[in-house]
């Protein structure tokens, strides 16, 4: 899903949510990658994806976030720079 970047996004998904697909955060973030909502929803039922509902469309989500903004979409994207 991310051949540029294995590691580092691993480690986000990690720090973001601990791997939890259930993950909610008190902004509406949802997923592994925390995904937010305010930002991403529209855009992602356009997509036909259920980020919030499934791991696999979590993922797809994440990569169109990541091809969109890169690392920086995500807060714990510091922790990981080289």
């Amino acid at each position: 899903m991310f051949p540029e970047e294995p590691e580092k996004m691993l480690a986000i998904a990690r720090c973001e949510s601990s791997l939890n697909q259930d993950a909610v955060s008190p902004t509406r973030d949802f997923g592994v990658f925390q995904i937010n909502e305010a930002s991403w929803d529209d855009l992602s039922t356009e997509m036909g994806l259920d980020y919030k509902g499934s791991v696999r469309d979590n993922l797809l989500m994440a990569r169109h976030v990541y091809e969109v903004q890169g690392l920086s979409a995500w807060v714990c994207w510091t922790k990981y720079l080289t």
